[in-house]
């Protein structure tokens, strides 16, 4: 492995830029959907002067500009439109961020198919390769060869703003510690949806004979430990998916056997597991409360596939759901989606399985309100809440979202009030007041808005695709983080969506009232 390491200028290749994340998705016409073969044919929104209030079709904005977003784009969603056809759905990002962790735990090369090409993905490649990992996309599989991880014993420089930008950064204390008996890590950012303690992580970690330190001050953490970890009864205060992860894969190159109990039963955990066997691992009970890892001396190499995001699934059936509309996706597993269809079915919205995989939005109506809790897997997920939101604000009577996960995860309801939403927010639950039971427009109204977090971003997006007029969703960094071509999707549906540069520039503060649709 020692010749593989010295080539290790050869085997990386950075992530290109899709061209997706730089331009307009095609405009449709009133009359025709766009077909397959037209998505590339772009109609660039720049063209558009948006400051114009000429007659000609376009839409009209009164509102002065802004301070720009470096490098950023706008989201501009024409609300109203129908969508119809088949999407596939991207690999799933959680999943991905598990498996590139994973792969610290060899020297050898492991290989990974159907990762998304998103920001969180490219920030975790930053980390690994800071760590001494090497990596490569080749013909739509991304490897990666961590055999320039280092000696035992000493810490390893790490991208500190990959790190602090990437919640699931953290996670790669696991693999750090147990293969190389240190890790240094900083303490993790991502998304403002209220408190994540690392606390759970680090406890498993001391369980299985860590030394760790934290400086809250530099916002560091440090772990060591003398020779191997030791296997050990680790009890988790909550089942939290990251933590099941890290110490699931401490616990494969420790000494003797581990048991997670409290564990968290979401699939990326099933997904890192299965890889994990694939490598050497000895893992019993993933996806159930209880897991236990034996520990082996050395892992090898692997290749796996990343399975569809069942977040992003939940996000284009919400998007079927609050236009209206039938449309089938492709690739994911409807049991990963089940409480998802569940609400949907509350709401009057069918949801069936496809013939050939996947499953279909089938529009049963009107949509009438529901109440749900988000908690953990096999529950309604917590990444959904923002993005039902919507639906809920566009259905008729009364609902409630409780988020049993993270309390203060409710910056986008500010946003949808600016849209018109009813809806208020008290400790840890939502009460949206939806259309009157008899009678009613729309009362989604379009709006200039601002995305503050990844899930919030998607559901402004989806919120908009119903909206009466045109939307200008700022922030769109938010959204490239998690989702691999949502607006381009989107698009291939028949929505009308387009990302422009120049409009970014536009005052966010503005309300439904500077934006006319004049389409």
């Amino acid at each position: 492995m020692a010749a593989r390491a010295e080539a290790r200028p050869a085997l990386h290749r950075p992530l290109s830029p899709r061209t997706s994340f730089r331009r307009a998705v095609p405009r449709r016409s009133a009359k025709v959907r766009p077909s397959a073969d037209r998505v590339d044919r772009i109609h660039r929104i720049d063209q558009i002067d948006p400051f114009s209030s000429a007659d000609n079709g376009s839409p009209k904005i009164f509102s002065a500009p802004g301070a720009p977003e470096p490098g950023g784009e706008a989201l501009i969603v024409v609300g109203g439109r129908r969508l119809s056809g088949t999407v596939a759905v991207s690999g799933s990002k959680n999943a991905s961020l598990a498996l590139l962790a994973g792969a610290l735990l060899t020297r050898r090369r492991v290989a990974l198919r159907g990762v998304p090409d998103i920001g969180d993905v490219r920030q975790m490649l930053a980390l690994v390769e800071s760590l001494g990992a090497a990596w490569e996309w080749r013909g739509g599989c991304l490897q990666v060869c961590a055999a320039g991880l280092g000696a035992r014993s000493r810490p390893h420089p790490v991208d500190d703003a990959a790190a602090r930008s990437l919640r699931a950064s953290f996670i790669a204390v696991g693999p750090l510690l147990a293969r190389t008996g240190v890790a240094r890590m900083p303490l993790p950012g991502g998304c403002a949806i209220g408190p994540r303690p690392v606390d759970i992580t680090l406890a498993g970690m001391r369980a299985l004979g860590a030394r760790v330190a934290v400086d809250h001050d530099s916002g560091w953490v440090e772990a060591r430990c003398d020779g191997r970890l030791r296997g050990g009864n680790v009890a988790l205060r909550l089942p939290s998916v990251g933590a099941t992860q890290a110490v699931m894969m401490a616990g494969a190159l420790a000494d003797g056997r581990t048991v997670i109990s409290n564990a968290a039963r979401e699939p990326e955990v099933v997904d890192l597991a299965g890889m994990m066997r694939k490598m050497g691992a000895r893992i019993s009970g993933p996806g159930s409360r209880e897991v236990v890892v034996d520990g082996v001396g050395e892992l090898g190499g692997a290749s796996a596939s990343v399975r569809a995001d069942r977040i992003e699934a939940g996000t284009l059936m919400a998007a079927g759901a609050i236009t209206g509309s039938g449309i089938r996706l492709l690739g994911i597993e409807p049991e990963n989606v089940a409480a998802t269809a569940g609400l949907l079915e509350r709401m009057g919205c069918g949801v069936a399985r496809g013939e050939a995989g996947g499953l279909a939005v089938v529009p049963g109506g009107e949509l009438l309100g529901a109440d749900v809790v988000a908690r953990p897997h096999p529950g309604f997920p917590t990444d959904l809440q923002p993005v039902f939101a919507p639906v809920m604000a566009a259905a008729r009577g009364r609902s409630s979202v409780r988020d049993a996960v993270f309390e203060g995860r409710w910056a986008h309801a500010e946003q949808l009030r600016r849209m018109g939403a009813r809806i208020s927010v008290r400790g840890d639950t939502a009460t949206v007041v939806g259309r009157p039971p008899l009678g009613g427009r729309p009362q989604l109204k379009g709006a200039h808005l601002e995305a503050s977090d990844l899930r919030a971003a998607a559901g402004l997006v989806v919120a908009a695709l119903a909206a009466e007029g045109l939307s200008i969703i700022h922030n769109l960094h938010h959204l490239d983080r998690g989702y691999d071509g949502l607006d381009r999707k989107l698009a291939s549906l028949g929505a009308e969506v387009y990302r422009s540069a120049e409009w970014a520039a536009l005052q966010p503060g503005s309300t439904e009232s500077t934006v006319q649709p004049g389409l």
